[in-house]
């Protein structure tokens, strides 16, 4: 049984400092595109173009400008009853973030937030990067669900990204996108490879002509899950407009699937536990490919909730995790001869097997700012329990370029209040 999906693409050129004027501007185009079809995609940040530092300075307008389209958009989705896909600037609790908005004619609104900022417009210097979305769901015409990926621009030279949303059930992936002229033909070729690989399809909307003295491709493009391109536009502003038939997804994937996720492709926790020497080779070389490194130190005897959540937070900083851990030596020198309750190596091996923990690098000293002086981290993570001047390599870190970064602990969680607690519940031999 069939299972479509009429498809709407706009590419457009914002010619206004003012993102209201350029809203006015396309607004009849896609009114006129959500009578016809089910699903809008508009590029990223399709009211201004890419967010500069000159432009910060009209951040406030700019955001407060985005809501009023929004709410435009909200109203033009339940009243044509069709799904808006748009990039829009977002402020939520003081950061600003890159953000592709799903509007759907129910009223509901879904966020996907750019994970992978590029470097070159000092996007990782304005915007704030976002988590990993859950699949999105909409529903079409005919009442069946569809699953959906969201993406922005940059994102598509990731492929673990698209290869989540597969593996997790989506049939199709919108992108947004900024994408210059001069590297029109990666572009084309991504898409497409990312089509063929995930066997979904792939929707681009690419934003053209002249912005900020960049030109901007154009080329908005529908690929079919057997990597066909059935619909593309030129580099001048239009619209394009196709009916996708998703059950083409599964016929694709009778013949193979190429998108298993294998598990030796995980790396051992034995591996991630290196010496110093090894992890100061690593952090040169991962730093030299523009990766940030993310420093943190500690006992993490018995690995509990507040752990984990620290150390999640600690890899958001950056783009790889070198947690320094106290030895068994060290840690007894600190706590007293009761202390650790763990061995070192099952402690390292604990740490290891989280999947935002790179690297583990166990130390004897009584502080680690040895360590942190031979792989010059870029981003140094306290708990925020402690001040800045009391953090051991802060200075240091400052030093060279890099930041100091105190992240909030979960309240009553320690490791110290778990052995308490068991202490006490056990006291009385009758409980055991």
């Amino acid at each position: 049984m069939n299972n479509l999906l009429k498809i709407a693409i706009a590419q457009t050129t914002p010619i206004y400092k003012d993102a209201l004027k350029n809203f006015e501007l396309i607004y009849p185009r896609l009114e006129a595109l959500a009578k016809k079809n089910e699903v809008i995609l508009l590029p990223e940040l399709f009211l201004t173009g890419p967010i500069t530092k000159e432009k910060i300075g009209q951040e406030p307008k700019i955001v407060k400008d985005n809501l009023v389209v929004l709410e435009r958009l909200k109203e033009l989705s339940k009243n044509c009853r069709c799904h808006i896909i748009a990039g829009l600037l977002e402020k939520k609790d003081d950061s600003l973030y890159n953000s592709l908005f799903l509007i759907s004619f129910d009223g509901s609104v879904d966020v996907y937030r750019k994970m992978h900022l590029f470097t070159p417009f000092k996007e990782d210097k304005i915007f704030k990067r976002g988590e990993l979305p859950p699949v999105f769901k909409i529903k079409n015409q005919e009442d069946n669900e569809v699953l959906l990926g969201l993406a922005i621009c940059f994102d598509i030279r990731f492929p673990e990204l698209f290869r989540y949303y597969v593996r997790h059930g989506a049939q199709i992936i919108f992108i947004a996108s900024c994408w210059p002229q001069k590297r029109l033909e990666h572009l084309r070729l991504l898409l497409k490879a990312r089509a063929i690989e995930n066997q979904c399809f792939i929707v681009c909307a690419n934003l053209c002509g002249k912005i900020n003295n960049e030109v901007f491709a154009g080329f908005s493009s529908v690929i079919t899950p057997a990597g066909d391109r059935i619909l593309e536009l030129d580099d001048k502003e239009g619209v394009g407009a196709i009916c996708c038939d998703l059950s083409l997804v599964e016929k694709v994937r009778e013949l193979f699937k190429s998108f298993y996720s294998f598990s030796n492709f995980h790396q051992r926790p034995c591996f991630k536990v290196i010496s110093l020497e090894k992890a100061k080779d690593l952090c040169i070389l991962r730093k030299r490919l523009g990766q940030k490194c993310v420093f943190t130190n500690g006992c993490f005897d018995i690995l509990h909730a507040g752990h984990v959540d620290y150390l999640r937070k600690a890899r958001e900083c950056g783009d790889f995790l070198v947690v320094g851990l106290n030895s068994d030596k060290s840690v007894k020198d600190i706590k007293g001869d009761l202390r650790p309750v763990n061995t070192e190596l099952d402690r390292a091996f604990v740490l290891a097997s989280l999947s935002f923990v790179d690297y583990v690098v166990i130390f004897d000293d009584p502080t680690p700012i040895n360590l942190i002086n031979t792989i010059r981290p870029d981003v140094l993570v306290k708990g925020a329990d402690w001040q800045e001047d009391e953090i051991v390599g802060a200075k240091e870190v400052k030093s060279w370029g890099g930041q100091v970064k105190r992240i909030p602990l979960l309240e009553g969680r320690s490791t110290s209040c778990i052995i308490e607690r068991i202490v006490s519940r056990f006291k009385d031999k009758s409980n055991i």
